[in-house]
This record gives C-alpha cells, sequence and structure tokens, in this order.
C-alpha cells in the first residue's frame, strides 16, 4: 500500500466541522439534551419576554409615584413615604430587567447549542442559566431578609409606642 498523499484544501469549499455537521448532536452530547433544550428555548423567551414587560410597568408606576403624584395630591407630609415607595417600584424593575436579560443570554446560548450541539455549547447554555438561579436565588434571599427585617422593626416600633 502507498502512503497517504497531502489532503489538498479547497479554499472555495463550504467549511466543514471536524468530528460532525452543523445541528447534529457532537459526541458526548445526547439527541435527548438537544431535544430538551430546543422545547426549553420558547419557555425561556416568553418568560423573559413577560418579565421585559413587568420591569416596564414598576419602572412607569415607580415614576408615576415619584414624579407625578405628590404634585398631584398636595401632601407634604406623605412626600417621604411616596419617594421610597416610588424608588422601591424603580428598584423592583431593575431587579425584573436584570433578571429577564440573564434569561435572554440563556435564550441565546440555547440557540448556540442548538446549531452546533457540542459539549463546550451546553456548558456554555448551562452556564448561563447557573447565573439566572444564582441571580434569582440572591434577590429571593435578600428580599426574604429584609421582609423579616421588616416585621422586627414594625413589632420593635409597636412595642416601643404602645400605651398600657
Amino acid at each position: 500500500m502507498m502512503p497517504h498523499a497531502a489532503q489538498t484544501i479547497n479554499p472555495y469549499a463550504s467549511p466543514t466541522i471536524e468530528g460532525g455537521q452543523w445541528g447534529q448532536p457532537q459526541s458526548g452530547v445526547s439527541a435527548q439534551s438537544v431535544e430538551l433544550l430546543r422545547e426549553t428555548k420558547p419557555w425561556v423567551y416568553l418568560v423573559s419576554g413577560v418579565a421585559i414587560a413587568g420591569a416596564a410597568m414598576m419602572v412607569i408606576v415607580g415614576l408615576i409615584v415619584l414624579l407625578y403624584l405628590p404634585s398631584r395630591m398636595g401632601v407634604q407630609d406623605d412626600a417621604a413615604s411616596m419617594a421610597a415607595g416610588g424608588i422601591a417600584y424603580l428598584l423592583i424593575g431593575a431587579l425584573q430587567l436584570t433578571g429577564a436579560i440573564l434569561l435572554i443570554r440563556y435564550g441565546q446560548a440555547i440557540s448556540g447549542f442548538l446549531a452546533y450541539p457540542a459539549t463546550e455549547r451546553l456548558d456554555s447554555a448551562l452556564s448561563a442559566q447557573k447565573s439566572f438561579w444564582r441571580f434569582t436565588g440572591i434577590v429571593m434571599l435578600t428580599g426574604i431578609l429584609l421582609f423579616i427585617a421588616l416585621i422586627i422593626a414594625v413589632a420593635v416600633f409597636s412595642a416601643s409606642t404602645a400605651r398600657f
């Protein structure tokens, strides 16, 4: 047998992928993984779209509470509490928008994985998913701790002002 001749490279040929084709699972990636992420992607974009709409509504309400209501009501005594409420709405809207952006990044990573199902792209999608869930967990735990602190503060304030 003769040794293999050097392969010639055709510069005009379509690009090829070592080990497979675009859209076909590569080694280490099951067809079920591809299908599960394909089914997940629309839901990721739906939830992120709803989150963006919710964030926009929170920002609008926050701006109304901050800018419009105090001037229309003419109430100066409640200005600080209204400002705090408006700022809280803006903060919640910003947090919701951040979560939506992280979900969009996850959806984009899924799209990249579906275009070329390789383990590196699956890892990228899972990393984006982890970022979303880590952010969500931190926001939830912070909210729970703030709620507990508020309950304690109200209890202490009520006990200190109670007349027996």
